[in-house]
């Protein structure tokens, strides 16, 4: 196989790779949204049921809603991991483009010149 071909090949396999990431992202950032939801609802309630000063009832607001604020950190990180891991791919897709058309460009001048 040619390298002009190996690198088309590659390009495919890169853009194919993009669907399934993106509709991953799509999932975890749904997981984010509820989690977030979550942590703040039991936050609210935990702080409206709490007795105190206002910082007391913010520190057993966070005691109450701590495992839900960690489910939320976690989700959020995902997000960020599978984005970073998109952008990875489009930049390795605008390389293996620009390889592509230096390749072709070379193929054009080498057939142009009679191979010489």
């Amino acid at each position: 196989m040619s390298e002009l071909a190996q690198t088309y090949v590659s390009l495919s396999e890169l853009s194919r790779e993009l669907a399934p990431a993106v509709n991953k992202l799509r999932e975890l950032d749904e997981i984010r949204v509820h989690a977030e939801a979550d942590f703040k609802s039991k936050f609210a309630r935990a702080y409206r049921e709490a007795t105190g000063s206002v910082e007391d009832r913010k520190q057993q607001a966070w005691l109450a809603a701590d495992g839900l604020w960690r489910t939320w950190s976690l989700a959020d990180s995902a997000v960020k991991m599978q984005q970073a891991h998109i952008k990875a791919l489009h930049t390795r897709v605008d390389v293996g483009r620009s390889i592509f058309s230096a390749q072709r460009a070379e193929m054009a001048f080498v057939s142009s010149t009679g191979g010489a």
